[in-house]
């Protein structure tokens, strides 16, 4: 007469089968007939579906909070931005973000340069942001960890350099210092630079050997920058010098989007 046994979930009663491991005689399903097996290992997968997603959910928050984005655009995304106002741009950025690999580390992938000429809240900021949230939510828990982006304007990178020349002892210990903000933004998968050239400053070298090291850096890892500006491509090279220049201009292909235009501001 065969085994039987009573199903601990159920209590009907079922023939055990049992499988050999290492010389030991293993009973499958833990007790469990084989229906109640299956519950239980639903039940399990979709345990481990749930906790996956919540994970998954807090590194994205995580990384948006400590991307820099500005408040004000923490919910602006491609869908918050007006069609029939900048659509060239739109798509183009659209496209950038849904092509940006979230799977692995962005090497090669090429920056981007959103400009207008004397133009000014035409939506490079918007756009450059709604870049950044995109790239978050695709990224659904790859093989690797959340996307590393980092956003700070021109004017705000240069304060917080400038502010670490004042320190004393016991800050330079618990603050970045200039090396620290540098490195930070060198190494990020992706930087936004916004606002290059809008700030006018009477140290021109101290401008140019900061982007030159920024720019720099990141060309020899070869990772992406998403720069915004209110100049033309021969006002970004004054801006610039030719050797940080070069370099951007390489890693955008020889491309940018114009954004010239009527206030988006003032239209919205």
């Amino acid at each position: 007469m065969p085994e039987t046994k009573k199903c601990i979930k159920c209590g009907e009663e079922y023939e055990p089968q049992y499988c050999d491991v290492v010389g030991l005689h293993i009973l499958k399903g833990a007790g469990h007939c084989p229906k109640c097996a299956r519950l239980v290992c639903e039940e399990e997968e979709a345990k481990d579906k749930s906790a996956k997603e919540l994970e998954v959910r807090e590194a994205r928050y995580h990384g948006i909070e400590s991307s820099g984005i500005p408040p004000k655009f923490l919910t602006e995304s491609f869908k918050t931005f007006n069609k029939g106002w900048q659509d060239k741009a739109l798509v183009f950025c659209q496209k950038y973000a849904d092509s940006f690999p979230v799977d692995k580390r962005p090497k090669g992938y090429p920056s981007l340069y959103l400009w207008s000429q004397n133009s000014w809240g035409t939506g490079k900021t918007h756009l450059s942001c709604a870049i950044v949230l995109s790239i978050f939510n695709r990224w659904t828990g790859e093989s690797r960890s959340c996307p590393w982006i980092y956003f700070v304007s021109e004017s705000d990178l240069f304060r917080q350099i400038q502010a670490t020349y004042s320190f004393n002892r016991e800050q330079e210990q618990a603050r970045d210092s200039e090396d620290d903000i540098l490195r930070r933004l060198i190494n990020c998968d992706l930087l936004i630079l916004d606002d290059v050239g809008k700030e006018r400053r009477a140290d021109s070298r101290f401008v140019q050997r900061t982007l030159f090291g920024l720019i720099d850096g990141r060309y020899k890892l070869q990772l992406p920058i998403v720069l915004t500006a209110n100049v033309s491509g021969d006002g970004l090279r004054r801006h610039l010098e030719d050797a940080s220049f070069d370099r951007f201009f390489e890693q955008i292909g020889g491309k940018s989007v114009c954004m010239d235009g009527e206030s988006y501001r003032r239209k919205k």
